[in-house]
């Protein structure tokens, strides 16, 4: 059984190295909302966006009355405006996330 020495083997990177690519445009947009006893609620974008953004949504429990315990869903999103849903009625606060990579 041979011993291989690793002092004898090294890593030989190439004499020219690729340049990073930078990124598109990107545009976004974040918010926050009051939501009042609902389960579902429009929100209509500031920006200007050329295709419909992806979007994320999470509930905040602003009122502290325990009622946090639910899902938020995407119904639509258009270049305009988004609409989302709760799995039941909410009181607090629905921040957001719209982004749109180009």
């Amino acid at each position: 059984m041979a011993l291989r020495d690793d002092n004898r083997f090294r890593k030989v990177y190439p004499f020219i190295r690729r340049k990073p690519v930078a990124g598109g445009n990107v545009v976004f947009e974040s918010g926050k909302k009051e939501i009042a006893g609902t389960d579902t609620t429009t929100i209509t974008f500031s920006t200007n966006f050329s295709s419909a953004p992806f979007v994320t949504a999470t509930a905040f429990d602003s009122a502290s009355n325990n009622g946090v315990n639910i899902n938020t869903f995407i119904i639509s999103v258009s270049t305009t405006q988004v609409i989302i849903g709760f799995s039941s009625a909410f009181t607090g606060e629905l921040h957001y996330h719209a982004i749109q990579a180009a």
